[in-house]
C-alpha cells in the first residue's frame, strides 16, 4: 500500500511539473516556424503593434520600437560574439538594485484591478525592457503572454499605463560593458497581484524605504514636469 501511495504521488508530481513546464515552454520558446500575424491597434496617443507567432503567444509592443528580435551590437555596429553576449557581463549590463526591482513589479501589480488579477489565474507573462546604453533612460517595453488567456481581453490601455510608468519612473544604472553597447535589456516574468494585493501605495515619482531611483542625467530622481509627454 505504501509503494502503491509512493506511485500516485510521484505520477501526480510528474504530471504537475510537465503542465508547469509545458506552460513555460509555450511563453518562453518562439515556435519553429515563428510565422507572425500583424494588428494594430490605435490608441488617443500612439499605437500598438498586437503580434500573434504561430496562433500560440502574443507579443505587445507600441509602434516605433525597436524590433523584437533585433540584437545589440556595439556601437561601432560589429556583432557581440556569443562568448561574450552570453557571459555573466553580457548578460547583466542593467544591474537594478532592490528598490528598482520591486518598483518594477508593483508597477505592474497596480495597473491591473484585483478582479482582473483574479481572472488570470496566475498565469505569468513576460516583460521586457530596453534601456539606453548611454542614459539608462527606458526606450521599449515589449510584453508576451499565451494566446488564449485572458491577457487578451485586458484593455490596451492597461499595458499603455505600464508603459508609461515604467518610462517615466525607472532609470538604470548601465554597466561599462553595458554602455558599449546600442542597448541594454533585462526582463522578468510576472502574474500582477492587482493594485489593492500590491502592498505600498506609489503616486507619482516614487522612492522606496532607503533608497532612490538615480538619473544618471543629473544624478536626481526624475521629476516629470506639467504637461510633459512621455513617449
Amino acid at each position: 500500500m505504501r509503494y502503491y501511495l509512493l506511485a500516485i504521488t510521484l505520477l501526480l508530481a510528474s504530471f504537475s511539473f510537465a503542465q508547469d513546464y509545458t506552460q513555460y515552454l509555450n511563453l518562453n520558446t518562439p515556435p519553429p516556424t515563428d510565422a507572425s500575424v500583424f494588428e494594430n491597434v490605435v490608441l488617443d496617443d500612439c499605437t500598438y503593434i498586437r503580434e500573434t507567432v504561430d496562433e500560440c503567444s502574443v507579443y505587445l509592443y507600441k509602434e516605433g520600437s525597436r524590433p523584437r528580435k533585433e540584437k545589440p551590437t556595439y556601437l561601432d555596429g560589429t556583432d557581440v560574439p556569443a562568448e561574450v553576449y552570453f557571459t555573466q557581463e553580457g548578460r547583466f549590463s542593467i544591474t537594478p538594485d532592490i528598490a528598482q526591482a520591486r518598483l518594477m513589479k508593483k508597477i505592474v501589480d497596480d495597473s491591473f484591478s484585483s478582479d482582473q488579477a483574479d481572472l488570470l489565474e496566475g498565469i505569468n507573462m513576460f516583460i521586457s525592457l530596453r534601456a539606453s546604453s548611454t542614459t539608462g533612460e527606458i526606450t521599449d517595453v515589449y510584453f508576451h503572454f499565451a494566446k488564449s488567456t485572458y491577457y487578451e481581453n485586458i484593455p490596451i490601455e492597461v499595458f499603455r499605463s505600464i508603459e508609461k510608468r515604467m518610462k517615466n519612473e525607472l532609470y538604470f544604472d548601465i554597466t561599462d560593458f553595458g554602455r558599449r553597447l546600442t542597448y541594454s535589456s533585462c526582463g522578468w516574468a510576472q502574474c500582477p497581484r492587482g493594485k489593492e494585493d500590491s502592498g505600498l501605495t506609489i503616486e507619482g515619482v516614487t522612492t522606496l524605504p532607503n533608497s532612490t531611483l538615480h538619473n544618471p542625467l543629473n544624478g536626481k530622481i526624475n521629476t516629470p514636469s506639467v504637461g510633459q509627454t512621455i513617449p
